[in-house]
């Protein structure tokens, strides 16, 4: 499954080659007929919010873990900083998976 991601949003391909569906990790939904039509009043995720959770929690373990060791030492990093520092995706992605927040340009690790 080809995952693009765009911002806070990710594109996931669908089984017809060139289709995409939109997932967002925040609001925990995603545009394919399966999830709005059935899952989403049942409260369940869709294969494709599954591949995308899958997806930053590996890019999370392979490449977050240097950063939440840092945050942990400071215990609070303003946000600019880290994001010069590290990268903004990888920071999006650290809040999208629920490790750390962002608050008032301070980022800490989500207790």
């Amino acid at each position: 499954m080809r995952i693009i991601k765009k911002r806070n949003k990710f594109k996931v391909e669908s089984h017809e080659k060139g289709v995409f569906y939109e997932v967002s990790l925040e609001s925990k939904r995603c545009s394919c007929p399966h999830y709005r039509f059935r899952l989403a009043q049942q409260g369940e995720q869709c294969k494709h919010i599954a591949a995308v959770r899958k997806w930053v929690s590996e890019r999370v373990q392979s490449k977050g873990k240097g950063i939440l060791e840092f945050i942990k030492a400071k215990e609070e990093v303003d946000t600019m900083f880290l994001i010069k520092e590290y990268g903004e995706s990888i920071v999006n992605d650290l809040i999208a998976n629920g490790e750390i927040i962002e608050k008032d340009g301070k980022i800490r690790l989500l207790e």
